[in-house]
């Protein structure tokens, strides 16, 4: 079990390091692209909506179960269908 979680914790901080790095590399190398990915309504954006729909979708599975954390999934669902609504709107 403990093997697992650590696992998941170095997957976890090398994604965001490569999602960070990636995005100052654009802004220092290549602001064009740093721009194109985070301004309104292209193509970082949609990107994010997808993924808090992902993350939405999961927590919401999560929180069916009978686990002490489940409300917390629960208002983690909330809180991405607010994020999505937002970026939507």
């Amino acid at each position: 079990m403990r093997n697992s979680q650590n696992r998941l914790s170095h997957t976890a901080l090398g994604l965001y390091m490569i999602v960070a790095g990636g995005y100052l590399a654009m802004a220092w190398h290549f602001p064009f692209a740093y721009i194109w990915a985070t301004y309104e309504d292209l193509v970082g954006e949609w990107i994010q909506v997808y993924c808090f729909l992902f993350a939405m979708v999961y927590a919401g599975g999560l929180s069916l179960r009978s686990e002490p954390a489940r409300w917390f999934y629960r208002l983690l669902t909330v809180g991405c269908f607010y994020v999505i609504m937002e970026e939507i709107s």
